[in-house]
């Protein structure tokens, strides 16, 4: 495969190292979808990407989760090390609710905290 497909830039750019698939794999559908364009936001659609985001965390609210996913050691690594890496206080707040509401069972009405935080980029 080309690195286009394998393993795109804007996937690979973070200052964290570590690839979107690496954390989002393991997370449900819409919530790794909205991870997803947080991380790439800068490096790929800007705007675009974080109103995507938005969408996918209000939609989240609406949808039941009805099983707990359980994370790796690795991914659990992985996700340190973005955080640590990412030097915008905002997006750590919002990547940190999406990981809270994925495997900690925090409570799905954060997800407008998160969606609330990432409009303030957008408009």
């Amino acid at each position: 495969m080309t690195e286009k497909v394998d393993h795109p830039q804007h996937y690979n750019s973070h200052p964290s190292g570590v690839e979107a698939i690496d954390i989002v794999q393991y997370m449900g559908f819409c919530l790794g979808n909205a991870f997803k364009y947080v991380y790439r936001y800068q490096h790929k659609n800007g705007t675009e990407d974080l109103k995507k985001a938005i969408w996918y965390l209000r939609h989240q609210q609406t949808v039941i989760l009805k099983q707990h996913i359980a994370v790796t050691h690795t991914a659990t690594n992985d996700y340190h090390r973005i955080i640590t890496a990412e030097q915008n206080k905002d997006i750590v707040r919002v990547l940190e609710i999406i990981w809270d509401v994925s495997f900690n069972d925090h409570n799905k009405k954060e997800l407008e905290e998160a969606a609330t935080i990432l409009e303030k980029f957008v408009t």
